[in-house]
């Protein structure tokens, strides 16, 4: 075992990519391209920010790569507007329809 006092790479704490288990890896990355607002799922056609894991692996050559897990919408200043416009409508001050609404509708 190497101490903090030896020489070592980085990249040889970081697990080699065949040695994780089938069961934990990540199939492959999932890219969100749709978002919900007031209700409706709708299509996103803008820039993404990719996720990584922060655990990387090790490739063949040694170097450590993220594991990429997928992407989410970067959505403007007018979808948050409308997002924050109808979660204000459903809320209603405690008595619109999301408030009342029982947890198994809600998902």
């Amino acid at each position: 075992m190497k101490t903090l006092g030896d020489k070592f790479e980085l990249a040889s704490l970081w697990p080699a990519a065949g040695s994780i288990p089938a069961a934990l890896r990540v199939p492959r990355p999932l890219h969100q391209t749709r978002y919900l607002v007031g209700g409706k799922i709708r299509k996103w056609a803008g820039p993404v920010k990719p996720v990584f894991s922060p655990v990387a692996v090790r490739r063949a050559d040694g170097v450590a790569q993220p594991v990429e897990l997928g992407s989410f919408p970067l959505l403007g200043a007018q979808q948050s507007l409308e997002a924050l416009a109808s979660a204000v409508a459903a809320y209603d001050h405690g008595r619109g329809p999301w408030p009342r609404m029982a947890v198994a509708e809600r998902i």
